[in-house]
C-alpha cells in the first residue's frame, strides 16, 4: 500500500523520520553527525528521487568518516553539504576519502579531526583554500609531544560563515586572522594552547571585535614558563554583547592584560584557573587590579552572585565557586598559597558571603588540606553565619579554630552563628566554642549534615513567622526567603 502514497505524503513521513532520529541521537542534537537519510534512499527509486530532490528541505548532508565510500559518491550524488568527521585516529586508509572530499572546499560545512603529527601535516598542504561554507572547525591533538604549527595560509585565512572553533593541543597562532574573516562566530574555545601556538591578548582581542554574536569564550594555555609581553590599559574597549561564559586558563598577567581590553555586559559565568608559579617565583605577587574592575563593570555577572560560596580543597589547589540558581556563576582556582592574595582583592565578593561550605573529592589523596593556613583563609568572611567543613577537612579546621582566642574572636568569623564539622565531636572545638561565648558570640555546633540543613530550614522558617507577625498581609514565601537568606538548601549541583 506504501507505493500508492503522494510524494507529499512520503516526504513528510521522511520529515518526520528525520526529526525521530534527531530527537533521539546526542550526535545529531549537537550538530556533529548528519541524520540517515541515505538507508531510506536505498529502498527504491521513487523514495531516491523524492528525497534527492528535497535535499534541502531535508537538509541531507554527505558524511566523510571512516569505513564511508565517500569517493565514489562524490561523482554521481547532488553537491550536498560535507561532514569531515574523523573524532579518533586518523589511519592510512582514510587518507584517499579526505583528499577526495577537500578538493570541494566550497561544499564542506564541518571539520572535526582528531590530529596526529602526521594527518598535521597532510592537512595544513591540502587545507590551503578558503572553505566559505565550514560553520564548525574542531581539531583535537592525539599527541603530548610536539606539534607542527598550523600555519597563516590554513583554509586561505578565511572562513565567512564560521561559528564554532575548537581547538586543543594544536598551535594556530594564526587563529585571531581567521576570526576576523568570521563576523557569525559564537564559541571560541582554544584549549592547552602551546607555547608554539601563542596569541597575544591584544590580537584575541582584536579579532573578537567583529563578533558580535559570541557567546562562549576559552582562553586555556599549557603550563609552560613563559608570559611573552605585557601591555598597557587601552584607552578603548572591545564590547562583545552577546558573551554569557568566559573560561581561563593560565597566568594572571595574562588574564589582567586580556579583560583591561574587553566589556562583556550579558557575562553570567566567569571561571579562572591561574596557574601556579611553583617552579619559578615563589614570591610572585598575585595583583590583580584589572580583574576587579572587569568583574565591577560586568553588571549581570554581579547580579547572578548568590551569598552562598562553596570552597573546593584539591592538592595544592583550592576552588571558590559562586553559585545562583542551582548554576556556577563564579569559579576561580588558585594555588593554595597564594588564596589569601586574591581574597584581600576580592572583598566586595567575600564579604557578601553569609553561607561556606568547605569540601574536597580528593578523600583518597594523603595530607590534603595540611599546608592550608586556615585561618587566613577564613578571615575575610566576615559575613559568614554558616560554615559546614567535609569530614576529610573537619580536623584541619578544628584545629585552626581553637587557635582563637577570647580577644580574636572578633577577627575570625564574627558573624558565625552555625557550625558543621562533620564526624567531629562537639570536644574538638572546645576552646573555639568557649571563646565564642565569652566574646557574647555564641556558635550552634553540629556535626551531621542532615541536621546542619535542619537547623538552616528552621532559620527560615522563624524569619516567615515574624515577617507575617509584623505585617500579615506581606506575601513573601519560604522559598523566597530561603534563596536571599539560606541559599545553602538549595539542590546540590556538582562542580
Amino acid at each position: 500500500m506504501i507505493k500508492f502514497l503522494p510524494g507529499d505524503v512520503l516526504l513528510g513521513i521522511f520529515d518526520f523520520c528525520r526529526m525521530d532520529e534527531i530527537s533521539t541521537s546526542s550526535h545529531i542534537m549537537e550538530g556533529g553527525l548528519p541524520w540517515k537519510w541515505h538507508r531510506l534512499a536505498h529502498v527504491c527509486r521513487t523514495w531516491r528521487e523524492i528525497i534527492l530532490a528535497s535535499s534541502r528541505y531535508l537538509n541531507l548532508e554527505l558524511l566523510c568518516t571512516h569505513r564511508t565510500p565517500v569517493r565514489t559518491t562524490l561523482g554521481y550524488l547532488l553537491a550536498l553539504p560535507i561532514i569531515i568527521y574523523f573524532p579518533g585516529w586518523f589511519t592510512k586508509s582514510d587518507e584517499g576519502n579526505f583528499i577526495a572530499v577537500l578538493r570541494h572546499p566550497d561544499r564542506v560545512r564541518i571539520v572535526e579531526l582528531g590530529v596526529d603529527r602526521s594527518l598535521a601535516g597532510m592537512m595544513t598542504t591540502v587545507m590551503q583554500e578558503p572553505f566559505p561554507a565550514l560553520t564548525r572547525l574542531r581539531l583535537e591533538s592525539k599527541e603530548n609531544k610536539f606539534m607542527p604549527v598550523i600555519p597563516d595560509v590554513f583554509l586561505g585565512g578565511c572562513a565567512p560563515k564560521l561559528q564554532e572553533i575548537y581547538l586543543v593541543g594544536v598551535p594556530f597562532p594564526a587563529a585571531p586572522t581567521l576570526l576576523l574573516s568570521s563576523h557569525e562566530v559564537t564559541d571560541v574555545e582554544l584549549h592547552d594552547i602551546p607555547d608554539s601556538g601563542y596569541i597575544s591578548p591584544e590580537a584575541i582581542a582584536a579579532s573578537l571585535a567583529v563578533s558580535p554574536r559570541l557567546k562562549c569564550l576559552t582562553l586555556g594555555f599549557r603550563w609552560e614558563p613563559s608570559y611573552h609581553d605585557r601591555t598597557h590599559t587601552p584607552i578603548t574597549r572591545v564590547v562583545l554583547p552577546a558573551l554569557t561564559s568566559f573560561y581561563f586558563a593560565g597566568f594572571f598577567e595574562y588574564l589582567e592584560d586580556f579583560v583591561a581590553q574587553i566589556d562583556t555586559p550579558l557575562l553570567d559565568y566567569l571561571g579562572i584557573k591561574y596557574f601556579d608559579s611553583l617552579d619559578l617565583d615563589e614570591d610572585v605577587d598575585y595583583e590583580i587590579p584589572q580583574l576587579c574592575k572587569f568583574i565591577d563593570r560586568s553588571d549581570k555577572l554581579k547580579l547572578s552572585w548568590s551569598r552562598r560560596m562553596n570552597l573546593h580543597v584539591q592538592p595544592h589547589v583550592l576552588a571558590i565557586q559562586l553559585l545562583h540558581g542551582g548554576q556556577s556563576s563564579l569559579r576561580l582556582a588558585i594555588q593554595d598559597a597564594k588564596i589569601s592574595q586574591v581574597f584581600g582583592q576580592f572583598s566586595a565578593i567575600i564579604s557578601n558571603v553569609d553561607h561556606l561550605v568547605i569540601t574536597t573529592v580528593y578523600t583518597e589523596y594523603l595530607g590534603i588540606g595540611d599546608y592550608i593556613r586556615w585561618l587566613r583563609v577564613l578571615r575575610p568572611f566576615i559575613a559568614v553565619k554558616a560554615l559546614s567543613v567535609h569530614d576529610e577537612l573537619s580536623h584541619h579546621v578544628a584545629l585552626a579554630l581553637n587557635e582563637v582566642t577570647v580577644e580574636r574572636a572578633t577577627e575570625v568569623l564574627p558573624a558565625l552563628e552555625l557550625l558543621c564539622l562533620q564526624n567531629l565531636p562537639a570536644a574538638s572545638v572546645e576552646k573555639f566554642i568557649a571563646a565564642r561565648r565569652s566574646a557574647g558570640l555564641p556558635v550552634i555546633f553540629v556535626n551531621k549534615e542532615k541536621e546542619f540543613q535542619a537547623r538552616l530550614e528552621l532559620n527560615v522558617s522563624t524569619v516567615y513567622f515574624l515577617l507575617q507577625c509584623i505585617d500579615p498581609t506581606q506575601r513573601i514565601s519560604t522559598i523566597a526567603i530561603r534563596t536571599r537568606l539560606y541559599p545553602l538548601t538549595q539542590k546540590k549541583t556538582n562542580v
